[in-house]
């Protein structure tokens, strides 16, 4: 005679399936402390920078001043530096250069030093050429006349930034035009 066989099967043990369950939340937590971590870091990156952004010194020439639309027997320049920022830039040197045809030309009052620059604050810088010759070639667009400021400065944090940037003068419009800049 055949054995009827009864299986039963006991009910799964309720501390064994809650041990299961809190053991899954519990390494689901981890990996979601984990993201939450790795993205609180970079967004906390990502504020610091704006801020940092933000809150510098900025300083460039805002605008160039000469006297190349009149006849004259030298070339005044005047290049005036403004900071942009919101906060004051301090230990500002500043130097500017005329270029006439590749050539950096000698000039006078071209170059201040620990100097403060506060938010849209403007100084000047001035230069002179005394050549006749040279103002004749500039001015008729037989020569090419770029001007080359260059401003290494601080902000509040005593970081270090600059500017450096380089305009030609257009004969034609008689006024400068941006070849190249350079902020950091």
């Amino acid at each position: 005679m055949d054995s009827l066989q009864v299986l039963s099967t006991s009910p799964p043990d309720p501390i064994l399936i809650w041990t299961i369950v809190i053991g899954i939340c519990g390494v689901a937590n981890v990996i979601i402390a984990i993201l939450m971590w790795r993205t609180t870091r970079t967004y906390t990156t990502i504020t610091k920078n704006t801020f940092w952004a933000s809150q510098r010194p900025y300083i460039g020439a805002s605008t160039y001043i000469h006297n190349l639309h009149t006849d004259s027997s030298e070339i005044f320049l005047t290049v005036k530096l403004q900071n942009y920022g919101s906060v004051p830039a301090k230990k500002v040197d500043a130097l500017i250069q005329i270029i006439v045809d590749g050539k950096i030309l000698p000039i006078n009052n071209s170059e201040n030093k620990n100097q403060i620059f506060f938010p849209h604050w403007i100084h000047t810088l001035d230069g002179k050429i005394k050549d006749r010759n040279i103002f004749l070639a500039v001015k008729n667009g037989t020569s090419i006349l770029e001007i080359r400021s260059f401003v290494k400065y601080y902000g509040i944090a005593d970081k270090e930034y600059s500017t450096d940037e380089v305009c030609t003068y257009n004969p034609e419009m008689e006024i400068f035009i941006k070849k190249s800049g350079n902020w950091t």
